[in-house]
């Protein structure tokens, strides 16, 4: 994506309706098919109710990538077998893994974090998400946690999905939920009652997730 040299453009109809019409195409390919320009697409929102030249251009460039993966093998979903995750295996593990992250003020304007995640049945990738974070993180680990906070809330969503498809070990096992934050890895496994200076702001999600990791929902 290019950065937009009119950041204040005057407000032009036409522009607007196609800038709108292409960008929920892109949006609907991105939730789908095409995790890999639910980034772009995010950030391309920002500018719905008045977008520029350079906007409009942007979601053309997603237009023409997307043409480009038409009957590209290697652009395709494929759901492979994986013996890490059979019933006759020793590590029994959950068949959801989630990966998540977080980018700590990624918007230049806001100074708000972005959250990032993935997930993962039986090895094959069935979800993700990038979004911009409700408020500003005041800090590295906060903005982690607010990440495994919303990865939490779709894991336990789509535990129950599988679960209620007849996957048993879906029920019995906690969702796996991997992060490279060693800080925000602490804060969740922590109890209750140490909620310090880095954590004060998100005190209500570091309960609701202690919670899911008591009853062995999640495990982080």
């Amino acid at each position: 994506m290019t950065n937009d040299p009119d950041p204040h453009p005057v407000f032009d109809k036409e522009r607007y309706t196609l800038f709108r019409s292409i960008l929920g195409k892109v949006s609907h390919i991105a939730n789908f098919t095409h995790p890999d320009i639910s980034t772009a697409v995010s950030l391309v929102s920002k500018k719905m109710a008045n977008p520029s030249q350079q906007d409009l251009l942007n979601v053309w460039d997603m237009l023409w990538y997307l043409y480009g993966t038409v009957n590209n093998a290697h652009a395709m979903f494929t759901i492979t077998y994986n013996s890490h995750f059979s019933p006759t295996s020793k590590s029994r593990q959950h068949p959801v893994h989630i990966c998540c992250d977080a980018d700590l003020s990624n918007d230049a304007e806001t100074r708000r974090s972005r959250t990032g995640y993935s997930s993962y049945l039986f090895g094959n990738l069935v979800g993700w998400c990038s979004r911009r974070q409700a408020s500003v993180s005041l800090s590295t680990a906060e903005s982690e946690y607010m990440a495994i906070s919303a990865s939490a809330q779709f894991g336990k969503w789509y535990k129950g999905l599988v679960g209620d498809m007849g996957l048993e070990m879906a029920i019995y096992e906690p969702i796996v939920i991997l992060t490279d934050s060693r800080s925000a890895q602490h804060i969740a496994n922590s109890p209750i009652i140490q909620v310090n200076k880095y954590s004060r702001h998100i005190s209500q999600r570091v309960h609701w997730f202690r919670a899911l990791i008591m009853d062995s929902t999640l495990r982080v």
